[in-house]
C-alpha cells in the first residue's frame, strides 16, 4: 500500500503561493469545523484568508455586547496565528440576537 501524503489529501491542486478564502459566520468557527485543513494549508505555504461575517455580540454570558466582540475577536486572531491564518478579516454585518 502506497502512504497518502498531507498534500494528497489536504489540497492536491493548492501549492505554496496560492490564496484560499475561508469564510465563517462566528469566530470559532474556522478552528472548529476546518483547523486542521488551514494548518494543513499554512504549511504548504497557502495564503489563508479568514472572512468572519458577524460580530459576534451576543454570543456569551456575563459580558456586555462590546466586551463580547474584543474577546471573541481576540480570540479569532490567537487562533488564526496558531493556525498560521495570512489574514483575519470581519464583515461589518451585526449579528442577531437568539431567537430573533
Amino acid at each position: 500500500m502506497t502512504p497518502i501524503s498531507n498534500q494528497d489529501v489536504l489540497a492536491p491542486r493548492l501549492q505554496a503561493g496560492h490564496r484560499a478564502l475561508v469564510v465563517i459566520a462566528h469566530a470559532d468557527d474556522a478552528t472548529l469545523f476546518c483547523g486542521g485543513t488551514i494548518a494543513g494549508w499554512a504549511d504548504l505555504g497557502v495564503k489563508a484568508t479568514v472572512l468572519r461575517v458577524t460580530d459576534d455580540a451576543p454570543d456569551s454570558v456575563g459580558l456586555d455586547r462590546a466586551a463580547t466582540r474584543a474577546q471573541n475577536s481576540a480570540q479569532l486572531r490567537a487562533a488564526c496565528a496558531v493556525l498560521g491564518v495570512y489574514e483575519a478579516l470581519r464583515a461589518a454585518e451585526p449579528q442577531p440576537a437568539a431567537g430573533s
